[in-house]
């Protein structure tokens, strides 16, 4: 049996005090929090549980083995510091810290002590995240093209961090996670709205090799709750949408190529991909208007007009122009009397079905089986590390006008002149950027 101890109890402490009084192998002995109001009522609901407002006296008990801590991001360094340096298995909540230096500093600590050392990003634990995380090694979705992020709430405003350190930690965890990689370059803009020096929304943009990109945007003053994940493969697409009751997953078996339009060569191979006609379902049978609204119905006129009279739903079973279930979306002179044109392929879209378990619960049951078998955890220190890293280097690019900024000092850095705003770079980027070295 594992005596765990909780530090912080909190808005989101208290799902680690449910969960840990809950799970086998475990026993839950002491909980600690400034607030008196809150030890009042881990009292009366846990008899059994030790309380404390002071973090030392966990720290300094032999009898406690590993610790969870859920306190405000600007104590985490020195607490599982504290911890680590008593012998203890330590996971922190999200984010690590605040700065590469303290978390490069527990990471160095846990490999002295031999302590496991885990950061808790638990979208990582997220079953449709593990399955997405299948479909990519399996290379269902095909090269990968870009991933888009949205993390929007209306609420809760912080006050001792911005939304970059409170929300953005989720979605770069996924991200290095699912590309096991870390971007070379990052760049962000961002607005401060109900606290000066604090900002309410950040958009975010990671390059990394292989031409991978990715956006994120995160803020807590947006009128609707999102949290949705985008992956655009070349040969098939996908969403996860996690606000979603049960649908969580979406695959989309579309894919993303380019023709030349006159002579008919195909520069990506598209393979694995049902044609247009799919769509409208078995035997035949037309599937509802307002799931092909979008889809193109024949042939399209230059500049990508549809066919006088035509109907996009009712045609979307017709051949294809291209004879192989494609459609070329518009003509687009070069200059040198050829035309390339985007190739796209429409397919059906398939929901698995995913067996859903509280994601805190995975976390939770990972840092035991961690302890236990002295595995490496999955979002062990040096995780942490890279997020925390990724973010600290999108705070440079923030004081910097949205400039992109090296992940790692000696990169290249894109340049599109030290003028402009974030969006003018951003359009640059198809007319060609020239690299500057750091030195």
């Amino acid at each position: 049996m594992i005596n765990v101890a909780l530090i912080g109890c909190g808005n989101w402490g208290k799902n680690y005090l449910r969960n840990l009084s809950e799970l086998p192998g475990a026993r839950l002995v002491a909980c600690c929090d400034k607030k008196e109001s809150r030890l009042r009522q881990i009292r009366e609901r846990y008899p059994f549980i030790r309380v404390t407002r002071d973090y030392n006296e966990i720290a300094s008990n032999p009898k406690i083995d590993a610790v969870v801590i859920a306190t405000p991001p600007g104590t985490h360094h020195q607490i599982a510091r504290a911890c680590l340096l008593r012998g203890k298995h330590v996971l922190v909540e999200k984010p690590f810290t605040l700065s590469p230096g303290d978390a490069e500093d527990l990471v160095t600590l846990s490999r002295k002590t031999g302590k496991v050392l885990m950061v808790g990003h638990i979208m990582n634990y997220h079953p449709a995240v593990r399955q997405i995380k299948e479909y990519l090694r399996a290379g269902e979705l095909g090269q990968v093209y870009y991933i888009h992020s949205n993390r929007t709430s209306l609420g809760v405003v912080r006050n001792d961090v911005s939304v970059l350190w409170d929300k953005a930690p989720h979605d770069v965890a996924i991200l290095l996670y699912l590309l096991e990689d870390e971007p070379t370059h990052v760049a962000a803009v961002g607005q401060a709205f109900t606290n000066p020096t604090l900002e309410d929304v950040i958009f975010l943009s990671l390059r990394f090799r292989d031409n991978v990109i990715a956006n994120i945007h995160v803020s807590w003053i947006n009128p609707r709750k999102e949290s949705t994940t985008a992956i655009v493969g070349r040969k098939k697409m996908l969403v996860f949408n996690d606000v979603e009751a049960v649908e969580k997953l979406r695959i989309y078996n579309n894919g993303v190529g380019c023709r030349d339009a006159r002579e008919g060569n195909n520069i990506f191979t598209l393979s694995g991909l049902f044609p247009v006609s799919a769509i409208r379902g078995l035997k035949g049978q037309p599937v509802p208007r307002e799931a092909v609204a979008a889809v193109p119905a024949g042939p399209l006129a230059p500049g990508g007009s549809a066919p006088a009279g035509s109907d996009p739903v009712a045609g979307c079973g017709t051949a294809s122009p291209n004879g192989d279930g494609s459609h070329l979306n518009g003509d687009y002179e070069n200059g040198n009397g050829s035309s390339d044109a985007a190739l796209c392929n429409y397919g059906d879209v398939y929901i698995p079905k995913i067996k859903m378990v509280e994601p805190l619960r995975n976390q939770c049951l990972h840092f035991l089986e961690c302890i236990r078998e002295g595995k490496k955890p999955l979002t062990d220190g040096e995780s942490g590390l890279a997020v925390v890293r990724v973010l600290d280097r999108a705070e440079e690019s923030l004081r910097s006008n949205g400039e992109y900024v090296p992940v790692y000092e000696g990169d290249y850095v894109f340049s599109a002149g030290r003028r402009g705003n974030f969006m003018a770079k951003a359009r640059s980027l198809w007319r060609g950027l020239k690299l500057e070295k750091i030195f």
